[in-house]
């Protein structure tokens, strides 16, 4: 397993937000994805920034970008929507 693996597989992100609308942005970029999917796995934002080599500032902006494009108002919400897309 490479460095920084968790085991997950890479999120495929749904059409829909957690309430069957559509969601208001595009797919996520790759380094928004890797870190949706660490947040899915329950890391904290320090522990995300140490995993993948970033700030814990530049992972606070794409936590933020990953809600927004989601839809999503929270952490939970953004995970809940993670594993319904097979995460």
């Amino acid at each position: 397993m490479p460095p920084g693996d968790l085991g997950f597989p890479r999120p495929r992100l749904p059409a829909t937000r957690g309430s069957g609308q559509p969601a208001p942005g595009r797919v996520p970029h790759r380094p928004q994805r890797d870190i949706l999917r660490f947040l899915a796995g329950g890391l904290s934002n320090a522990a995300i920034a140490f995993e993948l080599g970033l700030t814990e500032g530049t992972v606070n902006g794409h936590v933020s970008q990953v809600m927004e494009r989601l839809g999503a108002t929270n952490r939970v919400e953004a995970a809940r929507v993670a594993f319904r897309a097979g995460l």
